[in-house]
């Protein structure tokens, strides 16, 4: 019984751990172009924010948003710098720094739920 437990114990710490690790590869995903494994946690509706353009707008908008801006800016490398998240645990940030041919963006995202059941709410790239 005590090795079931054991197992059963270190299993869910492996799931939550490995979320929390798949949020911190979004910026190294970014730095190779692949927009779809974030994609996957978008909201339905979310903040998208691209130099001087902020916008709400669906998931399906979000994607092309996010898909065309990569696809002009041809990402080199990208990697969190920090995160944080609110007193509750229900809303986290992640920053990060995106290298691209075009100059270097800070990158803000955003995400509501606990570590291992989230959403991506919001997308932000600023020119640094």
């Amino acid at each position: 019984m005590k090795h079931l437990f054991l197992s059963i114990l270190l299993s869910s710490i492996f799931l939550v751990s490995g979320q929390a690790q798949n949020v911190s590869s979004y910026f190294a995903d970014l730095g190779n172009s692949d927009w779809k494994t974030m994609a996957l946690k978008f909201s339905s509706e979310m903040e998208v924010c691209v130099n001087d353009s902020q916008e709400f707008m669906t998931k399906a908008e979000a994607v092309q948003a996010i898909k065309g801006f990569l696809s002009d800016i041809k990402p080199i490398s990208g990697s969190e710098l920090h995160k944080g998240s609110s007193k509750s645990k229900s809303t986290q940030y992640r920053v990060g720094q995106l290298k691209t041919a075009k100059g270097n963006f800070r990158v803000f995202i955003y995400l509501e739920g606990s570590s291992s059941d989230y959403e991506i709410v919001g997308v932000l790239f600023n020119p640094e």
